[in-house]
This record gives structure tokens, sequence and C-alpha cells, in this order.
């Protein structure tokens, strides 16, 4: 990898990670996908971890959260690291649970053996509550992909100690 990829690649991540500091709660876990492009089908794995971030309330009976997901992505000879802002809307199921859908948005960055060094976006639609589903369309170096994918995320948070006593 280049230089300039590795110094964007850093502007980016020092330019989001400060919204961890307005989260208690943290979400982490694996990811699936299919990837279809170029008359393809190549399967990737992944990791995913997310910073549950800030309520937002457009009326008075319902809202959402805005979020960032920071993920590797690992498929046959190419790597991404991407990050995407969520907005995600709940909802509670019969037994009480939050289940939780939205869309995401954000750049990847893309490397390996059988590609250039690139900068994309590429953007998914989702729904979980521990398990989810997703769909994904991503744009890297001219060429297009789209696909679903599964993924698993468990919740956690750190004890914050209060200093004062």
């Amino acid at each position: 990898m280049r230089k300039p990829k590795i110094l964007i690649l850093l502007i980016i991540a020092t330019a989001l990670l400060p919204l961890a500091s307005f989260s208690q709660i943290f979400t982490i876990g694996p990811t699936i996908s299919w990837n279809f492009g170029n008359k393809q089908c190549k399967a990737s794995g992944g990791l995913e971890f997310g910073i549950i971030g800030i309520p937002i309330k457009y009326n008075e009976y319902s809202g959402g959260v805005l979020s960032l997901e920071l993920g590797l992505d690992f498929e046959k000879n190419r790597n991404r690291f991407y990050t995407e802002i969520r907005f995600t809307q709940y909802a509670a199921n019969k037994m009480g649970l939050p289940i939780l859908f939205g869309i995401s948005a954000g750049p990847v960055l893309e490397w390996g053996k059988d590609c250039k060094t690139a900068i994309g976006i590429q953007t998914s639609a989702y729904g979980w509550l521990t398990l989810g589903a997703s769909f994904r369309y991503r744009y890297v170096n001219g060429k297009s992909s789209y696909g679903p994918g599964m993924f698993l995320k468990l919740p956690f948070t750190f004890m914050r100690i209060d200093p004062g006593g």
C-alpha cells in the first residue's frame, strides 16, 4: 500500500473515532457476505465494530440512533476496510425485544493481489436483533458489486469509573 493511501485511511479514522466519546454501547461481531459483480459471486468474511451513538428524535413518538461501524472484509486476493455512518430505527417485537433496522453509507478502502489500492463508497440496508441480515452495494475502482450478507452483533459496554467517589 502506498503512503498516500495510508494517510487517507488515518485521516478518516481520526475524524470518525471521536464519536466513541458519545457512546456507552458498542457492538462487535463476525460478518459474511456474497459479493455479486463482473458476472461473478465471491464470498467474503470479516469483522465489524460498532459505536452506537447519538439518539435522534424527529417527532415525539419515534426516533432513531446515528452510529458508526468500522469493518474489515476479507475476500480471496482482496481486503477492505470500511466505515459507515448508520441511521438505525428500532421497533419492539411480540416479546418486547428491540428489532433494529436502517441504512448506512461510507467510504471503503480496497487493496489486494488482484486489484489496485482504491477508495470507494458502499451503502447498506440492514435489520437485526443479535443475528442480522444486510444488502450492500459497493462502488470501488470503477466497478460495482452488490449482495446479501449476514452478521452477528454482540453488544457490550465499558464500565466508567467515577474518580470523585
